[in-house]
C-alpha cells in the first residue's frame, strides 16, 4: 500500500507532463499550418500580380503597335486577307440567298419546277416548292447578314467579329455535311477556312476592342 501511494503522484505528474507536451505539439502544429497557409497565400498573390503585370505590359505593347500601324496607315497582310475573304463570302451568300428567293417567286407565279441553285437540279420534297425556296432564301440571307456584320467587325477591329464569323461557319457546316450536298459542303469548307483565318495570332491580336 505505501508503495502504491507513492506511485500515484508520480503517475499524475507524468500524465500532466504528457498532456502539456501533447498540447504544446498541437499548438506548434497549428502555428506551422497557419504559417504555411500564409506563405502559400503570399506566393499565390505574388504569382497573380506577376501575371497581371505581364498581361498589362503585353496589352500596352499591342496598343502601341496598333497605334503605330494606324498612324502609318498600315494593315497586317493577314488581316487584310481576312477582310477580303469574308467580304467575298458575304457576296456569295447574298447571291445564293437571292437565287433561292428568285426561284421561290418564279415558282409561285408560274408553277414551274424549282431548280436548286446549289445543284442545278430540280428540287424535290420540302425544297421543291415556293415555300421551301423562300425558307432557304431567308435562312441564307440571315447568314449573309451575320457574315456582313462580322466583316464590319473586322474592319473596325472588334473582338466580337471572331465569334460571329466562327459561329456562322459552324452553323452552316453542320447541315452541309449531314445533307451531303457537294456544293454546300464546299461552301461550308470555305467558311470554316475563313473562321480558321481569323483565329490566326496576327489577326486575332489585332482584333481586340
Amino acid at each position: 500500500m505505501p508503495q502504491n501511494s507513492e506511485d500515484r503522484p508520480l503517475a499524475r505528474g507524468l500524465g500532466r507532463a504528457a498532456g502539456r507536451a501533447a498540447q504544446s505539439f498541437r499548438e506548434n502544429q497549428r502555428a506551422d499550418d497557419a504559417r504555411l497557409r500564409a506563405e502559400r497565400a503570399r506566393l499565390t498573390a505574388e504569382d497573380e500580380e506577376r501575371l497581371e503585370r505581364r498581361r498589362a505590359d503585353r496589352e500596352r505593347d499591342l496598343v502601341a503597335r496598333d497605334a503605330a500601324e494606324s498612324d502609318a496607315g498600315l494593315v497586317h497582310p493577314l488581316l487584310k486577307v481576312a477582310r477580303l475573304y469574308w467580304l467575298a463570302v458575304t457576296v456569295v451568300l447574298i447571291g445564293i440567298a437571292g437565287a433561292f428567293l428568285w426561284n421561290g417567286a418564279r415558282a409561285q407565279d408560274s408553277g414551274e419546277p424549282v431548280i436548286d441553285p446549289l445543284t442545278g437540279m430540280e428540287s424535290v420534297g420540302v425544297l421543291g416548292g415556293a415555300t421551301g425556296q423562300f425558307t432557304m432564301g431567308t435562312a441564307v440571307a440571315l447568314l449573309a447578314a451575320a457574315s456582313l456584320w462580322g466583316w464590319i467587325g473586322l474592319l473596325r477591329r472588334r473582338r466580337s467579329a471572331i465569334g460571329t464569323l466562327t459561329f456562322i461557319a459552324v452553323l452552316l457546316a453542320a447541315p452541309a455535311f449531314l445533307r451531303a450536298n457537294g456544293l454546300l459542303i464546299i461552301l461550308a469548307v470555305v467558311m470554316l477556312l475563313g473562321a480558321a483565318l481569323v483565329w490566326l495570332p496576327p489577326v486575332r491580336s489585332r482584333v481586340r476592342r
